[in-house]
């Protein structure tokens, strides 16, 4: 092999390793601590609902909608340092927006616009 073409190759196999560390550092999850970090001046309900979304997406899809869901997120928000009522205050506030946002989604949908 000409010693060019080696120094090609072996620049060549350079910059694909490093454009996979680089794209693998991007695509690296959010702690607990720079997600609530990034949340922390949000309105209150919507910083209950991103927590819960991240939350979420964090658990396996077998036990993303099982009916367990609930009982799961009061732990992890117990474990987080919520009390009793802090946690069911969060998952009320998660309630309401969900249904909100399904509400608000199902319009957007047919195209109903909402009232001024």
């Amino acid at each position: 092999m000409k010693p060019q073409h080696k120094t090609l190759r072996v620049l060549l196999l350079s910059c694909a390793g490093l454009a996979c560390l680089f794209s693998s550092m991007l695509m690296r999850a959010q702690t607990t601590e720079e997600v609530e970090k990034a949340i922390a001046n949000l309105p209150t309900d919507q910083r209950a609902y991103e927590r819960f979304r991240f939350w979420m997406t964090s658990l396996p899809p077998d036990q993303q909608w099982d009916a367990k869901v609930e009982a799961r997120y009061r732990e992890y928000l117990k474990s987080r340092g919520f009390s009793d009522a802090e946690a069911d205050a969060q998952i009320k506030l998660v309630d309401q927006r969900g249904t909100r946002a399904e509400v608000e989604e199902s319009t957007k949908n047919q195209g109903v616009t909402r009232p001024a």
